[in-house]
């Protein structure tokens, strides 16, 4: 990029883009300048969407990474649940025998 146009860019980042916009709607800007300013103004929406396309990026990322936890949450709670449900058939099993003991074998 030439010195005139830094030296132009400067100056239309210090007016600001609502200012440049409306200066350029009015004709505001020599014929020369036209392009560059055309320029400046396509940089800023380049520059806009590289961000905007950062921000979601940076979602994807946080919501993988929460999907991720909550994979590891739901596999403890069914390693949780496999734990619970064994416990309760040694518990039948035991109640089955204890019953069937009473019932056959009664106390002396």
């Amino acid at each position: 990029m030439t010195w005139y146009a830094n030296q132009l860019f400067t100056v239309l980042n210090e007016i600001g883009e609502d200012e440049v916009r409306k200066k350029l709607a009015t004709n505001g800007f020599s014929p020369d300048k036209i392009p560059l300013v055309h320029e400046w103004l396509r940089r800023r929406e380049d520059a806009r969407k590289d961000k905007s396309q950062s921000r979601q990026e940076e979602r994807e990322l946080e919501s993988n990474a929460l999907a991720r936890e909550a994979n590891k949450i739901a596999r403890s709670a069914r390693n949780i649940a496999w734990i619970a449900a064994i416990a309760a058939v040694i518990a039948a099993t035991a109640t089955i025998i204890a019953t069937t003991t009473t019932i056959f074998l009664p106390p002396k």
